[in-house]
């Protein structure tokens, strides 16, 4: 299980933040797949680094293409989810998850790592859109 509620406890100077976003084949993490996946890691003292950005190649069809501008021959080549899913793992750990529309980002993450890894996802996180 991936537990990264500690890092809650740490002074905000102090504190690693793991900005991500995805793209996906829908709205619903119940019937749609990640299609790309990027992690930037804000570390306490160091610049910015981009630690993860991939196409990710669905097992179903692609959809949304209108939305993302991703489309089938895009993702042809890509890996696949579960080649992915440990290094995307190790981006988002022991930081903070940031996303534009967490509970978005983090419910897919949630349930790709749990379904097609076993993983337990219990984050600490930010919802980028409510900060002002």
């Amino acid at each position: 299980m991936i537990d990264d509620r500690s890092v809650s406890q740490l002074l905000i100077a102090d504190t690693p933040l793991a900005i991500f976003d995805l793209e996906t084949t829908g709205r619903s993490k119940n019937y749609a797949e990640i299609v790309e996946a990027s992690v930037v890691r804000l570390e306490p003292g160091k610049p910015p680094k981009l630690v993860f950005d991939s196409l990710i190649k669905p097992k179903g069809k692609m959809k949304c293409s209108d939305i993302h501008q991703i489309y089938a021959e895009d993702v042809r080549d890509a890996p696949e989810w579960d080649d992915v899913a440990p290094a995307i793992a190790d981006a988002l750990s022991g930081a903070i998850w940031v996303a534009y529309n967490v509970y978005f980002d983090l419910g897919f993450t949630q349930k790709a790592f749990a379904q097609k890894l076993g993983y337990d996802v219990e984050p600490a996180y930010l919802c980028a859109a409510n900060l002002r």
